[in-house]
């Protein structure tokens, strides 16, 4: 018992905490702070390190499990072991991937926001002085169907505001940056076309609501949009956008305190690593 405990545990915990803090770190460095990573959320966050966990837990474990011994199907459950490591392996990792998404990065404080071509390119922007144009703003709609068999149908509207150093600014220039904000809804997809029809149509109705209840200067934050696939979807709505077509970078805004951007994604990210442990 104390060799397997020997063989299988303590290799496992050397797995785990290489995995999280190496690539994490990792992480941090090629698409956080250099950039040199340039892909879509879903790879970077979920597919590259599913697929580097997966070559892991095999190359660590597969021989590793050949030490228990069942009655009856042992390939099969010995596969199953080392699927079962995979998922041990794999979720303290992704979690520790949001989180670090969400911590990492510098903050600036601008005094307007056309100081933020003066400066040096940070991920998080405070500013104090500033104009948004409400009245030209736009959205860009989106919508299809996902999850296993195909059972959600997922509605997303983008929206961005045009933003000056003061209203004044509006009558001779175009925007200095937009700022953006991104809303979604998930419902049961009955595969129905005009059922689909009806939730889009009551999901613009909640948005315009939204949109009219909404303080938009009251943002806590702006943040750079940091995935290509999230940066385009923006970028099609200042193309949709009829007075200013296609100029301007989107930053996106938060609401909630910056102390708090991370929320619990910490912790989890430790108790994830104990309960897998």
């Amino acid at each position: 018992m104390k060799d397997k405990f020997r063989l299988i545990f303590v290799p496992f915990v050397v797995t785990l905490l290489s995995l999280v803090i190496g690539y994490t770190f990792l992480h941090w460095l090629l698409v956080i702070e250099t950039e040199l990573i340039q892909f879509d959320d879903g790879i970077v966050i979920g597919v590259i390190p599913g697929l580097v966990t997966g070559i892991v837990a095999v190359a660590v474990f597969a021989s590793k499990v050949k030490l228990f011994s069942f009655k009856v199907d042992e390939p099969k459950k010995r596969t199953g072991l080392v699927i079962l490591f995979f998922f041990l392996l794999c979720v303290p990792l992704i979690v520790s991937l949001h989180y670090i998404d969400e911590a990492a990065g510098a903050m600036t404080q601008l005094n307007t926001i056309g100081e933020i071509k003066e400066v040096e390119k940070t991920k998080f922007y405070r500013v104090k002085d500033f104009y948004l144009d409400l009245s030209k703003a736009s959205v860009y709609e989106v919508d299809g169907v996902g999850g296993y068999d195909e059972i959600d149908y997922n509605m997303s509207i983008y929206l961005v505001v045009p933003m000056f150093n003061s209203a004044e600014d509006t009558l001779q220039g175009w925007p200095i940056l937009w700022l953006g904000k991104k809303y979604s809804k998930s419902v049961y997809n009955l595969e129905s076309q005009s059922y689909r029809d009806d939730e889009f149509d009551q999901f613009f109705d909640e948005f315009d609501e939204i949109f009219n209840d909404t303080e938009y200067e009251a943002f806590s934050y702006l943040r750079r949009i940091s995935y290509p696939n999230q940066r385009g979807m923006f970028t099609n709505t200042v193309l949709n956008n009829p007075y200013y077509p296609g100029r301007g970078e989107v930053l996106e805004a938060f609401y909630e305190p910056f102390e708090a951007r991370t929320g619990n994604l910490l912790l989890w990210t430790v108790l994830s690593s104990l309960l897998s442990a």
